[in-house]
């Protein structure tokens, strides 16, 4: 995986006051990537989300569909399509409990692909539960599939910090890449999240608005 960070990643939820009316979305900025054949080769061939080219890099984004979204389950999403694509990448995320578990699983595939017996290749879960039992457990799969197929050494996540400030920048706290990527990766997310349609978002709010009373009422 590269050194320095080459993608930024991040999650947007709508409504999250209600998991159950909660519309989430995610972004992934390339930044500096052109749109050339390089680029479309590197690409899967069935795309899942929406691209724009900007003059600075490339963006990514898509809604979230689903009743159990969360924060994290956004985060995570977001790093599944940089994935996808047929690269080797290090993605800041501002997200510290989906770096920590996708950290754990690149260093146990790691160990497993080094294990020179004969049976590690059996095991088809790091985390020793079932994947329904886990949470967000349909998407950390495709995770680890992703991670076994790329080859454990090929991706890497970094903590960036969320909504970081100019003056943290000034500080020397946080780098103006770091910043820029961040901020532009949540731009996407949102996007991704309003993709879900405006009127979506609306009745949502309705419907949540509604549970609370019927909560209240009972």
């Amino acid at each position: 995986a590269p050194t320095d960070i080459n993608v930024y990643g991040d999650g947007s939820l709508k409504k999250p006051s209600n998991q159950w009316w909660a519309l989430g979305g995610f972004g992934v900025w390339w930044p500096g990537q052109r749109d050339d054949a390089e680029y479309r080769a590197s690409m899967p061939d069935e795309s899942y989300a929406l691209q724009e080219v900007g003059p600075n890099g490339i963006g990514l984004w898509n809604c979230m569909g689903g009743q159990m979204n969360s924060s994290t389950r956004m985060e995570l999403a977001a790093w599944l399509i940089t994935l996808m694509r047929r690269v080797p990448s290090n993605m800041g995320t501002d997200s510290e409990s989906m770096r920590a578990k996708a950290m754990s699983m690149i260093e146990i595939a790691a160990q497993w692909v080094e294990d020179t017996s004969s049976t590690w290749w059996l095991k088809k879960n790091p985390f020793r539960r079932p994947w329904g039992l886990q949470a967000d457990g349909d998407l950390w799969e495709q995770a680890w599939k992703a991670v076994m197929t790329r080859g454990p050494h090929a991706q890497t996540l970094r903590k960036v910090k969320g909504h970081a400030t100019k003056l943290m920048v000034d500080q020397g706290k946080v780098t103006q890449a770091d910043k820029d990527g961040n901020d532009v990766s949540d731009i996407y997310a949102d996007k991704g999240a309003n993709q879900c349609m405006i009127d979506g978002v609306k009745l949502a709010a309705w419907f949540k608005e509604r549970h609370k009373k019927y909560k209240e009422f009972f």
